[in-house]
């Protein structure tokens, strides 16, 4: 005896999840507000005498994620005396998970079928 078992939104759920999954790979948006919120949170944390390095700290967004540094000879003395990008980073860290987890969670709204 054989039975068959026909699934509805088998073809919609496919789709959908291919584009998400497409969409997960290519989080530039979320890297780019996650890149800034740490930006902001370290240049607050950053020693100032000249204000040189506060201003320096850049966020370099590509398709694998985000980049936040400074080409500032002296920034990674400071950082060993003062932790303003690490200290930056732990300070941002629930803003980034809040941009991440609205990014993924949106995605994820977008899948439809079964």
């Amino acid at each position: 005896m054989s039975a068959a078992v026909t699934v509805r939104g088998a073809d919609t759920l496919a789709r959908t999840l291919h584009r998400a999954a497409a969409d997960v790979q290519h989080l530039t948006a979320a890297h780019t507000a996650a890149g800034q919120a740490v930006t902001a949170k370290v240049r607050a944390r950053t020693h100032r005498l000249t204000g040189r390095l506060a201003a320096s700290w850049r966020a370099v967004t590509d398709a694998d994620g985000v980049t936040v540094s400074s080409r500032v000879v002296y920034a990674g003395v400071q950082e060993r005396r003062n932790h303003a990008l690490s200290g930056g980073l732990a300070a941002a860290t629930p803003a980034v998970q809040r941009i991440y987890f609205g990014a993924l969670t949106d995605t994820m709204g977008k899948v439809r079928g079964a």
